[in-house]
């Protein structure tokens, strides 16, 4: 049955994806037109589906793959104080120069700025979660910046500043 489920998820979104797109009210372009917008759901698809319950829930979870701008709630905003402010800005400086983007350079990038700023991983996930997204749920914050490209994810960044 979840194969079933996953299946017609796919088939939604990626087999008729613009005229889908249209005609849920989806007006934000896609990443890019050449496939890689569908190719990113593709290979995202594994951890979208963690905690979703429903087609829906999977639907939100992509929400910040398939828009090109995201949009913050004021109620999550306000969690974008000037210390994450600062975090989001050393986090920035971090991942520009990362040269090779694995969990495990992201895991050190973020430990560093948990030390630096006497914080826990909440204190830098959160701001994160919410510019990359647009909320402050979602999936997880290393699948997340790994499923954005690394232009979009310094775009998304720089925006917030």
């Amino acid at each position: 049955m979840r194969y079933i489920i996953i299946f017609l998820f796919l088939s939604l979104f990626l087999g008729a994806c613009e005229n889908t797109r249209h005609s849920i009210g989806l007006t934000g372009k896609p990443l890019a037109s050449d496939g890689k917008f569908e190719d990113t759901l593709k290979k995202s698809l594994h951890f979208l589906k963690n905690k979703a319950k429903t087609l829906g829930d999977i639907y939100e979870n992509a929400q910040y793959i398939m828009k090109d701008q995201i949009q913050v709630s004021a109620e999550d905003l306000k969690l974008l104080d000037n210390l994450s402010k600062k975090i989001l800005n050393d986090f920035l400086k971090e991942f520009e120069n990362l040269s090779n983007l694995s969990k495990e350079n992201l895991e050190k990038v973020i430990k560093g700025l948990i030390d630096k700023y006497k914080t826990n991983f909440k204190g830098v996930g959160q701001p994160l979660r919410i510019t990359l997204t647009g909320s402050k749920f979602g999936p997880g914050i290393y699948d997340i910046i790994l499923s954005l490209d690394k232009n979009e994810t310094v775009k998304r960044l720089k925006a917030v500043n």
